[in-house]
């Protein structure tokens, strides 16, 4: 990796090289930090990570929440929506839970809704929506991270998908049982941001 410095003596532009491990990731807060500023990393993340060129998704994949047993779906009816889904048995998931994720390059995912919606981003509070699939530029793209396990995590540019915990309050929807909508946060992945990635029948 190769990152650039200030000015040379004679106008030239100065690097600084780093040599990294295998499949590491970078994140930066600004495309060019002042001179001085020393970047701290995040703590590891609690789950060690298995070698992520092995990592795959089901064709048809339902994303349940370690932390809460909620799953990520998209509402059929609000054309823009995106909730953590709260089934209880006897009930089980449908359509709204399913997910078919395109794989854009190795490790690199787009998720289609059963809608044919992409998952995408609010950038002011970065709730994640629903984006039409003819705008596949508004479409995150989410790099799979698996755990030992057998949970996944999902990265974006902007962070992980995260599942806030429940409100103290009654959901404004019958199927979302008063939980927050899910997001996308920055920092190391957690229960909160990992996933069961179970396959779907439908």
């Amino acid at each position: 990796a190769t990152a650039a410095g200030g000015a040379g003596k004679e106008g030239g532009t100065a690097s600084r090289v780093f040599e990294l491990p295998p499949h590491a990731m970078l994140s930066a807060s600004a495309l060019a930090p002042p001179d001085g500023v020393v970047f701290t990393p995040p703590p590891l993340a609690p789950f060690p990570a298995r070698p992520v060129r092995l990592a795959r998704l089901p064709s048809a994949v339902l994303l349940v929440s370690v932390a809460h047993g909620t799953m990520l779906a998209a509402h059929g009816e609000q054309p823009e929506l995106v909730f953590q889904s709260h089934i209880q048995p006897p009930a089980t998931p449908g359509t709204w839970e399913v997910w078919r994720p395109r794989e854009v390059a190795p490790r690199v995912f787009r998720l289609q809704s059963s809608h044919g919606t992409l998952l995408g981003v609010e950038r002011i509070g970065r709730v994640l929506v629903q984006r039409p699939a003819a705008n596949a530029l508004a479409a995150l793209e989410f790099t799979l991270f698996e755990f030992d396990d057998g949970t996944v995590g999902l990265c974006a540019d902007l962070g992980n998908i995260h599942f806030p915990a429940r409100r103290l309050l009654d959901g404004i929807l019958d199927r979302d049982g008063g939980w927050p909508l899910p997001c996308l946060k920055q920092g190391a992945f957690g229960s909160w941001e990992s996933f069961r990635a179970i396959p779907a029948t439908m």
